[in-house]
């Protein structure tokens, strides 16, 4: 089962002993702005995870995954 991306964001914070405010500063944001896209309050979008990404030193890729249709 795929993990959401904010959980892999969360991690990659805890492996580089980072804070949710340094990674706020990297990336020109508020610490909350980080909080609530880390927790949950906010789904962040697409660029905005390209953006926690490569602060990070991480490539974020969006790829498409098929769309499972029911059968009648």
């Amino acid at each position: 089962m795929s993990r959401p991306i904010v959980t892999l964001i969360g991690d990659a914070l805890a492996q580089r002993g980072m804070t949710q405010s340094e990674l706020a500063k990297l990336c020109g944001w508020s610490s909350q702005r980080v909080s609530h896209y880390l927790t949950g309050k906010r789904p962040p979008r697409a660029e905005d995870l390209e953006t926690m990404a490569g602060a990070l030193g991480l490539i974020w890729a969006l790829v498409p995954k098929p769309i499972r249709r029911k059968r009648k």
